[in-house]
């Protein structure tokens, strides 16, 4: 199990985050889906980081399992948040 957790939160095999970025080409004029999937997409992230928040308190140490495209914006959301630490789930699983 251990190995096929690492090998699912290898930074090489998880989502490109410049896809995010990327699809904003697709927006034209008024006509803004990416614009929005990106903003809603962001917005779930920042609800899924919201709710973490409620129930995390000063030293507890938490397990976030959620998929691959999640990854990058609630790492920022942690890396951005005083008092919140990410580390990777491989320092843990490789002991």
């Amino acid at each position: 199990m251990a190995e096929l957790l690492l090998d699912a939160n290898d930074p090489r095999s998880l989502a490109d985050p410049s896809m995010y970025y990327a699809m904003l080409a697709l927006d034209e004029g008024e006509d803004q889906p990416a614009s929005e999937l990106l903003g809603y997409w962001y917005m779930r992230n920042a609800k899924i980081f919201a709710k973490l928040r409620d129930v995390v308190r000063p030293g507890d140490r938490v397990v976030v399992v959620f998929g691959a495209g999640h990854k990058h914006w609630l790492e920022q959301l942690v890396r951005n948040t005083p008092g919140f630490e990410s580390v990777e789930v491989a320092s843990y699983l490789r002991n």
